[in-house]
Parts: structure tokens; sequence; C-alpha cells
């Protein structure tokens, strides 16, 4: 590794040269002849239907098995596994290794990994080249066309990932020449009123009603709120400690806790102390009943629980529109500047702030389209 521009170690670039792996890593496996004398195949690999190429892959790799056997019962699998296995995926790992350098979290790493390594799986499927370098516009719309049928905001992010280390291993910035990440459809973002927060906030169960309190009147994050410890929460200072998106742990941020969310932080944790048992708590602030004990409540959950209460009152609602709310609040009712909105939700840029998360107020509109055609007509009158 050597330091980048900015002081971090990076990986020495990988080399340009497209490998072929076979299941003794050392070259492409032979055909039929070459193989049948070293066949260890076992009867017990489940091989009488049509098995998936990574499937195929994986099998030639742990049991060394010879294209006769897997050719004879997957219909073709074996000819698509022989394709995977072109693949290189020394960029993907190098590129891999750039972001840890850059402090990235293990958990965006692996993601991005899984992601990357199936483009490339697609490149090799299709015959097409695995290395940057190689790659040509026609290779990329081809892999682009691939991913038709899936949402558009994870083909968006696949050809982001292409696109970013494509640029970092200084080959083509992918996204721009596809005019896919530019011009894309914007997703159907959920918002909701205050009249309907008081709906919600009504109908709510006590741990409900905090993770809504949390995310409309803090702005905070669902993972976030879900990760809150009750020693992040100090009463009477009237401050909260939340580590929330960056790099490695998280940025930290020490927020102000306005008095009407101290109200609920003191009604849930005596709600807590009345029902839960001394063993049960563990330090998070929400945890929620499963299975006769209560556990602390994680995203996909407080993703269901918010959505089901929504249903409950005919309301649409996600945790992420909470937030909405709390910045759209912020803009329309409070009349904050946006720069203020945009340190409170604690973006580093502000047309995150804008495009994604402060609605506009229709009557608001209106009363300034009427203030500027007053101002041109009293322009107009005096020429």
């Amino acid at each position: 590794m050597g330091p980048d521009g900015n002081g971090a170690h990076v990986p020495a670039m990988p080399g340009r040269t497209e490998k072929r792996m076979g299941p003794d890593n050392q070259g492409k496996l032979g055909g039929p002849a070459d193989m049948a004398s070293a066949c260890e195949c076992t009867p017990t690999i489940p091989l009488d239907y049509d098995i998936s190429t990574r499937t195929c892959v994986s099998y030639v790799h742990a049991y060394g098995m010879c294209d006769v056997c897997i050719a004879a019962k997957t219909e073709g699998g074996w000819e698509r596994g022989r394709r995977s296995m072109t693949a290189d995926y020394s960029e993907v790992e190098w590129y891999l290794e750039y972001l840890r350098a850059h402090g990235r979290r293990e958990t965006t790493i692996e993601s991005a990994g899984n992601a990357l390594r199936h483009l490339i799986d697609i490149l090799a499927e299709g015959g097409r080249p695995t290395v940057m370098e190689a790659v040509t516009l026609d290779d990329a719309e081809w892999l682009a066309k691939q991913l038709d049928g899936i949402k558009e905001s994870t083909k968006a992010e696949y050809i982001r990932l292409f696109s970013r280390m494509s640029i970092q291993l200084g080959c083509q910035d992918w996204g721009k020449r596809l005019d896919i990440l530019y011009n894309r459809v914007e997703p159907d973002r959920v918002w909701i009123s205050l009249d309907q927060y008081a709906v919600l906030h009504r109908k709510a169960e006590p741990w409900d009603r905090m993770m809504l309190v949390l995310g409309a009147f803090m702005g905070l994050r669902r993972m976030e709120i879900c990760s809150l410890l009750d020693e992040q929460i100090d009463i009477d200072a009237r401050k909260m400690t939340v580590f929330g998106k960056g790099h490695g742990k998280g940025l930290r941020v020490v927020m102000d806790i306005p008095e009407p969310v101290v109200e609920e932080i003191e009604s849930f944790r005596e709600y807590k102390n009345n029902h839960l048992k001394r063993n049960e708590e563990d330090g998070h602030l929400i945890q929620v009943p499963r299975w006769g004990t209560w556990v602390p409540i994680e995203p996909v959950t407080a993703s269901q629980r918010i959505k089901s209460l929504g249903e409950r009152c005919h309301i649409k609602v996600t945790p992420h529109a909470l937030r909405r709310l709390y910045a759209t609040t912020l803009v329309n009712v409070v009349e904050a500047d946006l720069d203020t909105v945009r340190r409170l939700m604690r973006h580093s840029d502000i047309s995150t702030t804008v495009r994604c998360y402060v609605a506009a107020d229709p009557s608001k509109m209106t009363t300034a389209q009427s203030g500027l055609m007053s101002v041109y007509g009293r322009v107009l009158s005096s020429v």
C-alpha cells in the first residue's frame, strides 16, 4: 500500500492480466477427457435440477467435479459455470481494500463487494471483459441492459459502484457515459403532514411512539433510533449523543433535546421500568416485546412496525418519512434557513437536504408567485 493525495494508504493497483480460475486455482478447467480421470464427484450432491451458475462454480471448487458429471445433470449449467470462472475479481478486491483504507464501514464494503462481483459475473457469463481497462462503451451498455427489471434505484447504485471502481482504476466514468445516474427517475418518496403525524402519535404503542418522536422531533435516522443507548442521553443537560452516518463508526454529534422529547423519553423509561425485568434491560433505549421477553429493536422490525401503524391509521408512512417531516417543518413552519436545516439534518451537501427532504408548501409557492408577479408589474409600469 502507498499513500494517496489525502494521506490514506491505498493498495497497489492490480495487474491487467485476466485470470482463469479452476478448482485448483491454477488455470482453466479442461474438457471431459482431461477431467474424467480425476473426478471426485459424490452421489450426495443434489444435481437432479438445473442449478445456478454460482452454485455450479461452488461445486467445482468444492468437489472437483468434471465437465461430464455436471453437464449431464444441469442442462448447460456447467457451460454457464465455466464462463463465470473466467471472471477476474482482482480489481474488485483492490477497490474494496481502497474503501477500507479510506475508513469505510465493513458493512458498506461487504455490500459493495457483493454488488461488484455480481456485475463481474454478468460480464463473464456474457463473454465480456471483466477488467476495467478492456471494458468498452458497448460492454457497459450491455451490462446496464442486463439490469433491466430491477428497481431503478438499485440499478443506479450498481452502475454507480461500477463507475466509481472504474474511475479509481484510471478508467471510464461509466455512470456519466451511460447517462443513468444523472437522468434517472427520482424514487417515489413518502411524505406525511403534521396532521397525519398527530393521528399516528395518538394511535401508537409506547415503543412505536418513542420512534415517532425521535424521527419527527429530532430527525434521527432509522439506524440511529435503533442503536440509541440510554447512556447516550443526558436528561439533566438536555443533550443526546448520536453516532450517525459517516466513515468508521459514524460521525459523533451532540444534539440538544427539546422539552417535548425529554417528556416522552422520561415517560417511556418509566413504562420500561414497569414492564421489563432487570435481566432484560440491555442498555438500548427502545426495546420491544418478543417471544415473551424484551429485545432491542432491529431496523427491519422498526420499519415494519411503523408501516403497520400507518396501515391501521390509513396513512402511508416510513421511518424516513418522519425525518422528512422534521426537515419540512423546519423550513415551512419554523422558517429556518436551508443551511441551518442542513446542519440539523447533518448533511454535508445542501442539495441533499433540498432534493430529498424538503417538500415545498403549495400555499407559499402561490404566495411567492403572486409576489413575483406584483414586482414584475411594478417594473413594467415604470417603463
